[in-house]
């Protein structure tokens, strides 16, 4: 049935579902159109937002140049400055290094000069070569003049360019009895071989003023270097003498060698002289 009564008047389906159909498909039509306009807009939107994100990420890449060549920059000022301080201490260093080494000159100079008179000292031979001595205790000797006995040593001198050190330790006094002049004198002298040693006399001479009066005990010595006396067997000899002077007013003193318990020591060494 294509129509139908509604009340009194009639109804045609047909047109009213053609109608509602057109209705539809307008509606459709719009939402379309809706859809479309907002999806050109969205794609619009997306397009700017990916040109902008672009954009964002350029300014970024820029900043980070600028940001990276700024350091660079100033990690190349600080490597110059590092670079100029190692070569200031390297310069120093080399000025102290030359410094050392003009050190090292003067000591391996020195060292030179050391050596060779160490050198020519051992040619010339060692600076001691032997020591020969005598002593004993007492006894009481009363010479004036001559040889004193066991006052003496024998020893071997070893090389001809040696000399020898003589000292002599003893109790030398001088006195005078009552009524002989006031002053005395005594001279004690140690010869070699018999004779005076070759470089000069070896005595020493013991002056008393008042000897009536006083009569001293008291140890002395006598100590020298002897010159020129070749290689081979030696002799010391001590002996009293008369000391020399113009008015001879010291003849007649009274000479005393030694003390009851008085060590005496007569001693050569034999040595070079480092000169």
């Amino acid at each position: 049935m294509d129509s139908e009564s509604i009340g009194n008047k009639p109804i045609n389906t047909v047109g009213l579902l053609g109608a509602v159909a057109g209705v539809i498909a307008a509606i459709v039509a719009v939402v379309a159109a809706v859809v479309g306009a907002y999806l050109y807009i969205d794609d619009k939107y997306v397009h700017k937002s990916t040109t902008r994100v672009e954009e964002f990420w350029q300014e970024q890449d820029r900043a980070a140049e600028e940001l990276l060549g700024a350091a660079k920059q100033n990690v190349a000022e600080m490597l110059d400055e590092t670079f100029a301080e190692m070569r200031q201490l390297i310069q120093d260093a080399s000025v102290e290094l030359e410094t050392v080494q003009d050190v090292k000159v003067q000591i391996n100079a020195l060292l030179g000069d050391a050596r060779s008179d160490v050198e020519r000292m051992l040619q010339d031979g060692q600076p001691v070569i032997a020591i020969s001595a005598v002593t004993s205790v007492g006894p009481i000797l009363d010479e004036d003049t001559g040889p004193l006995p066991g006052r003496m040593l024998d020893f071997q001198k070893n090389e001809d360019t040696s000399s020898i050190r003589i000292f002599y330790n003893d109790n030398l006094r001088v006195f005078r009895p009552a009524g002989a002049p006031m002053d005395a004198a005594c001279r004690w002298a140690i010869s070699v071989n018999g004779d005076v040693c070759p470089s000069g006399e070896i005595v020493a001479d013991v002056y008393m003023r008042d000897a009536h009066n006083n009569n001293h005990h008291r140890p002395s010595s006598i100590a020298a270097i002897c010159h020129g006396v070749p290689a081979g067997p030696v002799t010391l000899q001590v002996s009293v003498q008369p000391v020399p002077h113009d008015s001879n007013p010291y003849d007649g003193s009274n000479c005393a060698t030694g003390w009851d318990n008085s060590t005496w020591l007569l001693e050569a060494t034999e040595l070079h002289i480092l000169k």
